[in-house]
Protein backbone atom coordinates (compact mmCIF):
# COMPACT_ATOMS: atom_id res chain seq x y z
CA UNK A 1 0.00 0.00 0.00
CA UNK A 2 1.62 3.25 -1.15
CA UNK A 3 -0.73 5.59 0.70
CA UNK A 4 0.83 7.50 3.54
CA UNK A 5 -0.72 7.53 6.98
CA UNK A 6 -1.57 11.20 6.48
CA UNK A 7 -3.64 10.67 3.31
CA UNK A 8 -7.05 10.86 5.06
CA UNK A 9 -6.13 14.29 6.43
CA UNK A 10 -5.13 15.49 2.98
CA UNK A 11 -8.28 14.07 1.43
CA UNK A 12 -10.36 16.05 3.90
CA UNK A 13 -8.59 19.21 2.70
CA UNK A 14 -10.16 18.66 -0.73
CA UNK A 15 -13.65 19.03 0.70
CA UNK A 16 -12.93 22.27 2.56
CA UNK A 17 -13.86 25.65 1.09
CA UNK A 18 -10.58 27.56 1.11
CA UNK A 19 -11.95 30.85 -0.25
CA UNK A 20 -12.17 33.91 1.94
CA UNK A 21 -15.84 34.58 1.17
CA UNK A 22 -17.05 30.95 0.95
CA UNK A 23 -17.21 30.83 -2.84
CA UNK A 24 -17.26 27.02 -2.99
CA UNK A 25 -13.66 26.42 -4.07
CA UNK A 26 -11.29 23.83 -2.71
CA UNK A 27 -7.71 23.04 -3.73
CA UNK A 28 -8.28 23.01 -7.51
CA UNK A 29 -11.92 21.90 -7.30
CA UNK A 30 -15.35 23.50 -7.28
CA UNK A 31 -17.43 22.29 -4.36
CA UNK A 32 -21.01 21.56 -5.35
CA UNK A 33 -23.94 19.89 -3.64
CA UNK A 34 -26.60 17.81 -5.31
CA UNK A 35 -30.32 17.95 -4.52
CA UNK A 36 -29.81 15.63 -1.56
CA UNK A 37 -27.03 17.74 -0.07
CA UNK A 38 -24.17 15.39 -0.96
CA UNK A 39 -20.87 17.08 -1.68
CA UNK A 40 -19.29 16.72 -5.13
CA UNK A 41 -15.82 17.79 -6.20
CA UNK A 42 -16.06 19.25 -9.71
CA UNK A 43 -13.27 20.24 -12.09
CA UNK A 44 -13.25 21.17 -15.76
CA UNK A 45 -10.21 21.26 -17.98
CA UNK A 46 -9.28 23.61 -20.78
CA UNK A 47 -9.88 21.08 -23.56
CA UNK A 48 -13.32 19.92 -22.42
CA UNK A 49 -12.37 17.25 -19.92
CA UNK A 50 -14.21 17.19 -16.62
CA UNK A 51 -14.44 15.23 -13.39
CA UNK A 52 -17.09 14.85 -10.74
CA UNK A 53 -16.15 12.99 -7.57
CA UNK A 54 -18.49 12.09 -4.73
CA UNK A 55 -16.05 11.25 -1.93
CA UNK A 56 -18.49 9.82 0.64
CA UNK A 57 -19.84 7.12 -1.69
CA UNK A 58 -16.59 6.87 -3.67
CA UNK A 59 -18.26 7.50 -7.03
CA UNK A 60 -16.92 9.48 -9.95
CA UNK A 61 -17.64 10.57 -13.49
CA UNK A 62 -14.56 11.29 -15.61
CA UNK A 63 -14.90 12.48 -19.21
CA UNK A 64 -11.78 12.88 -21.35
CA UNK A 65 -12.30 14.82 -24.56
CA UNK A 66 -10.81 17.56 -26.71
CA UNK A 67 -14.13 19.04 -27.86
CA UNK A 68 -13.38 22.59 -26.69
CA UNK A 69 -9.79 23.01 -27.90
CA UNK A 70 -8.53 24.70 -30.04
CA UNK A 71 -11.83 26.49 -30.75
CA UNK A 72 -14.63 27.20 -28.26
CA UNK A 73 -17.56 24.82 -28.68
CA UNK A 74 -20.72 26.11 -26.95
CA UNK A 75 -22.77 23.16 -28.23
CA UNK A 76 -20.43 20.75 -26.47
CA UNK A 77 -20.57 22.78 -23.26
CA UNK A 78 -24.38 22.58 -23.32
CA UNK A 79 -24.18 18.81 -23.81
CA UNK A 80 -21.61 18.56 -21.01
CA UNK A 81 -23.94 20.38 -18.64
CA UNK A 82 -26.85 18.13 -19.67
CA UNK A 83 -24.71 15.01 -19.12
CA UNK A 84 -23.73 16.20 -15.65
CA UNK A 85 -27.36 16.97 -14.78
CA UNK A 86 -28.41 13.51 -16.00
CA UNK A 87 -25.64 11.80 -14.05
CA UNK A 88 -26.59 13.63 -10.85
CA UNK A 89 -30.27 12.88 -11.45
CA UNK A 90 -29.55 9.18 -11.95
CA UNK A 91 -27.31 9.20 -8.89
CA UNK A 92 -30.31 10.09 -6.72
CA UNK A 93 -31.74 6.63 -7.40
CA UNK A 94 -28.50 4.72 -6.72
CA UNK A 95 -28.30 2.90 -3.41
CA UNK A 96 -25.65 4.05 -0.96
CA UNK A 97 -22.40 2.12 -1.20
Amino acid sequence: NRQSASWPAHAADLTQDWTKHHLGRSLGWDLRRDGQGRLWLYHTGYTGTFWLIQPDDQLALVVLTNRVHPQPNPAFLAKRDALIARFLSDFKTMPAV
